[in-house]
This record gives C-alpha cells, structure tokens and sequence, in this order.
C-alpha cells in the first residue's frame, strides 16, 4: 500500500508552502521510513489508488479528476474519497452515488481520467461544485 504524507515546510522567508513524502506500508511498519513526522505539521495521509490518469500522474485520495463517461464526451469533476474502506469517485450520470475508482475505470464506467489537483495544495477547487 501506497501513501503520499503532504505537509507544511517553513521557508527562511517566513512562507509556507506544501511539500510531499513518500513511503509505502511496509516501509512504515519495518521501521526503513525515516521521515520526520512528529517535526512536521502533516496537512494530510493520502492513500495511493492504484491506478494513473491519462498521462501517467498516480491518482490519491483527494485528487480532484476531470473526466467522462465513456458512452458520454461531456466532462466532468469529481473527488476521489473515502467510503468505507474504497476509494470512490462519484460517477456522472449514475443513480447510485459513489463507485470504487479502481471498479469504474476498469468496467468503463468513467474515462479520459485526468487529474487536475488536490483538495489540499488547490483549496479553490474546494469551491467547486461536484
């Protein structure tokens, strides 16, 4: 299991910015994962779904995608969260609300999968509707 740590870096010039770690299950529980994390402001755990978007960018819970039904041309976005113990995206156009990300992009439910941001290191994309 994948994970990519975001967290807070303090620069000399007293600004922020969000910065990523990343390390695996095994390497957590083994003890090999030597990041500093109790001297860092850790803004978010983010699990690894398994899956890449169109161009080759690893999808994480709480990217925000850009996508379409594959019966479908007109694009949408969506979230991938958490429910219960998948990773799901809502699917356009569906009755039911969320289907595991791994399940849709294998079965054609959704298509043209591009990652566009995060809702951590893009907070205006939490404006958006989804």
């Amino acid at each position: 299991m994948k994970f990519q740590i975001l967290w807070l870096r303090h620069n000399a010039d007293f600004s922020t910015e969000i910065t990523s770690h990343h390390t695996t299950l095994d390497r957590l529980t083994s003890g090999e994962d030597r990041f500093p994390y109790s001297e860092v402001e850790v803004i978010a755990k983010r699990q690894f779904t398994g899956i890449s978007d169109d161009v080759g960018v690893e999808i994480y819970e709480g990217d925000v995608i850009a996508a379409t039904e594959c019966d479908d041309s007109e694009e949408y976005t969506t979230v991938v969260q958490r429910d219960g113990t998948a990773l799901c995206i809502d699917v356009e156009g569906r009755e039911y609300d969320m289907t595991d990300i791994v399940w849709a992009r294998r079965h054609g439910e959704v298509c043209n999968m591009r990652v566009i941001g995060n809702v951590y290191e893009n907070p205006e994309l939490n404006e958006m509707k989804f």
